[in-house]
């Protein structure tokens, strides 16, 4: 983790993901505010480490089966608790404080552009991570601490990952409104949004010069989820068990056996039965194990804490989409489809955590030893789960798509165009989270640690977000890239279906081969070491899978070799920074013969123009003066 949060601060600092702050060409790229929103923004977006660090200082002993071993012990229970979480507290700053190191490294490396610097000072670094950050830590480990401790189950620590998630994109919708943006600023857990409504008038020389004061509201949002972090503390300690049993708030009614035989052993006849192992087996096997796994994953809590949070956001975003500053727009399919998007981020931590749930499932209840001695094939655990998040992801689409009829239906508007529904959801959101989920479970199993690999996941999503800043653009490079672009009622989807199409079949391939590799190595028995795995899977890499291996390679390297075909032979591939580079070029010709000539006018005009969105063509007749 100190690794992680080390190198992206170097990254970001040294490319063009710097400009994300957004401060303006006359800020400077260090300059305090700049620094206050990287690093309150890092807090944030690392969310996933301080509960993997805080989460499990208690529900550790739980899951190594120490906790009688702890309890039986003459320590307090005070001790034991604020033991455990100042100690795991102290590894945690250990491990955010890298990211003053990074910045710092970062602001000299030799790639940086001075012109673009103010002079160094680490108190512009030390300032903003002692009002914004500390807190942060304090206020989400105290949060994360408390749930794995009273719980004593990860799931949990999921589910309150959402729960911050959603406070937050409710201030964030509170921001918008301008009667509300002072409760929402409050209201924010991470003081992202607080630290721009107080910033928010500053001029680039206030920027470059002043740190950002804790005073007004900054300081009562720091000064709330502090205080909520110290109440989450002492809830934690008079509401924890320092018992191996936990007595419940209800007492059960004690049950009474019947203790006469209902049936007599001796005249039970034991049915012969006869083992068929082939295909259809197989096939079986995968389908009623999927529907086992999908029945299983959406009673859980954090399932439904996740699709009741976003359907929750989604309400709210599909009602206040209705009326843009006074002006009503008209519920039609491609409104109500933009505003069912905020669900998409819902989406991926749904996928993203139960890639580790499903993964860990049998290893967590202690069933996998016994599960893997069964007459299976390899693939069939992996292939399973992989068909019951397909399960879940329909089943949610249907949900959504139930949702935008019914608003569409409420605010009078009664052309629901089904197909579009169907399409955008059922082939382009479809076909994205099915590449995200297969990257997701080949991360568990490469990594094998539940924690690590959800940390990782995470990175990669934060990486896909500034790969444009760090000039990887093509997208051959960026993962899941195709697109359905935005539904027009014009022209639909229009030309973007074929590039969506062969990119989609691009990384098919792509997936089918990382599928492939963590089949084989997956964990199966004891043995859970990569380098054993990786002996071990040249017995497993059956004929099956070498044909299915072949197949998904030749699907990468055909699609791959038209999609870079017509990238990049038929037409020239130029990315933003070139772009921008013959932007430039063409003003400094133009500009010593142009610049102070008198310019054309229109004074008059009667055009009438024709659009052929089929063909992506216009005419135009008419004139103008």
């Amino acid at each position: 983790y100190f690794g992680l949060i080390l190198i992206l601060p170097i990254l970001l600092v040294t490319t063009d993901a710097i400009k994300i702050t957004g401060g303006g060409e006359q800020t400077k790229e260090n300059a305090p505010s700049a620094i206050a929103f990287m690093e309150v923004a890092f807090s944030y977006l690392f969310m996933m480490i301080t509960s993997a660090v805080m989460g499990v200082a208690v529900l550790r002993d739980f899951e190594f089966n120490t906790e009688a071993l702890m309890f039986s012990t003459p320590i307090k229970k005070f001790d034991y608790l604020f033991g455990r979480f100042f100690g795991s507290f102290l590894v945690l700053l250990l491990v955010f404080f890298a990211m003053i190191f990074g910045f710092t490294i970062g602001e000299f490396m030799p790639s940086r552009d001075a012109t673009k610097l103010l002079p160094f000072s680490f108190w512009h670094y030390l300032q903003p991570f002692l009002i914004l950050v500390l807190p942060n830590l304090f206020f989400t480990g105290a949060f994360f601490f408390a749930g794995g401790a009273l719980t004593r189950k990860t799931v949990i620590i999921y589910t309150q990952g959402i729960i911050l998630f959603v406070i937050y994109s409710i201030s964030q919708n509170l921001m918008s409104d301008l009667d509300n943006r002072e409760m929402g600023a409050l209201l924010d857990p991470f003081g992202i949004r607080t630290l721009g409504y107080v910033t928010r008038y500053w001029t680039p020389a206030q920027k470059n010069a002043m740190t950002v004061p804790l005073e007004g509201i900054l300081l009562y949002n720091r000064l709330l989820w502090t205080g909520l972090g110290v109440l989450a503390l002492a809830i934690t300690h008079f509401g924890f068990s320092f018992n191996v049993v936990r007595s419940g708030l209800f007492k059960k009614k004690a049950i009474v056996e019947d203790k006469q035989p209902k049936i007599k052993p001796e005249l039970v006849k034991i049915p012969s039965v006869n083992q068929h192992l082939n295909g259809w087996t197989i096939v079986q096997q995968t389908l009623k194990n999927a529907w086992f796994y999908a029945k299983m994953s959406i009673r859980e809590l954090p399932f439904l804490t996740i699709v009741i949070a976003g359907m929750c956001l989604l309400v709210s975003a599909l009602v206040s989409s209705i009326e843009t500053f006074g002006v009503k727009s008209i519920p039609n399919t491609g409104n109500v489809l933009g505003s069912l998007g905020n669900f998409t981020p819902f989406l991926y931590a749904l996928s993203l955590t139960y890639a580790a749930e499903l993964i860990w499932k049998e290893r967590v209840v202690k069933f996998n030893l016994i599960n893997d001695a069964m007459p299976v094939p390899d693939f069939v655990g992996l292939l399973s789960k992989f068909f019951a998040m397909i399960i879940i992801y329909c089943g949610i689409f249907a949900v959504l798509i139930l949702v935008g009829i019914s608003v569409q239906a409420m605010k009078g508007y009664f052309d629901f165009q089904l197909p579009v529904y169907f399409e955008h959801f059922y082939v382009g959101q479809l076909v994205t989270i099915i590449f995200y989920t297969v990257l997701f479970f080949f991360i568990q199993v490469m990594v094998n640690d539940k924690f690590v690999g959800i940390a990782i996941s995470i990175l990669f999503l934060i990486v896909q977000l500034v790969m444009s800043f760090l000039g990887v653009e093509h997208t051959m490079l960026s993962f899941a890239s195709g697109d359905l672009g935005t539904f027009s009622d014009m022209n639909l989807y229009g030309h973007f279906v074929k590039s969506f199409s062969w990119l989609s079949v691009y990384w098919l391939g792509f997936s089918m081969i990382i599928f492939a590799v963590a089949t084989t190595l997956s964990v199966r028995g004891t043995e859970e070491l990569l380098k054993t795995r990786w002996f071990m899977g040249r017995h497993r890499f059956t004929k099956q899978i070498a044909t299915f291996s072949i197949l998904a390679l030749i699907t990468f390297t055909l699609s791959g070799c038209y999609v870079f075909y017509n990238t990049n032979i038929l037409e020239k591939y130029e990315n933003s920074k070139t772009r921008e580079k013959g932007q430039a070029l063409y003003e400094k010709t133009l500009k010593a013969k142009y610049e102070f000539m008198n310019q054309p006018k229109i004074v008059e005009s009667d055009i009438k123009v024709e659009l052929f969105p089929s063909k992506r063509s216009m005419s135009a007749d008419g004139f103008y003066y």
